[in-house]
């Protein structure tokens, strides 16, 4: 496990919003946000997100590297559950949790 310190002295990477993170179901964790860091390639993209719907996080937030290789906009009709950080830069693991913990509305935050 590792920790990596939020800070306020940190480069300003431009990103894009994508859906607001609301959900109409049940929700089994009402103070814990989820945030996806995705790494790679995502062709399983819908499948992982149908599940991730069925776990009842209060909100998810899905950071999209440059460049993505699918259609997030489609998806995000699809799960309007999901809030979906579309970045303009590259960046380090460390700095994409910091912009979803900015993101984030609840108490907690897991990362995956």
């Amino acid at each position: 496990m590792n920790t990596i310190p939020t800070t306020s002295k940190r480069a300003r990477i431009p990103y894009t919003v994508l859906g607001d993170g609301g959900s109409g179901g049940k929700r089994h964790f009402e103070r814990l946000s989820l945030l996806v860091l995705n790494r790679g390639k995502s062709i399983f993209k819908t499948d992982f997100l149908k599940e991730i719907e069925s776990l009842g996080f209060a909100e998810v937030i899905s950071i999209e590297n440059p460049g993505v290789n699918y259609d997030v906009e489609s998806i995000s009709r699809k799960f309007p559950f999901v809030k979906f950080l579309l970045l303009q830069e590259s960046c380090s693991p460390g700095e994409q949790i910091n912009l979803g913990l900015e993101e984030a509305k609840s108490e907690y935050v897991y990362t995956v």
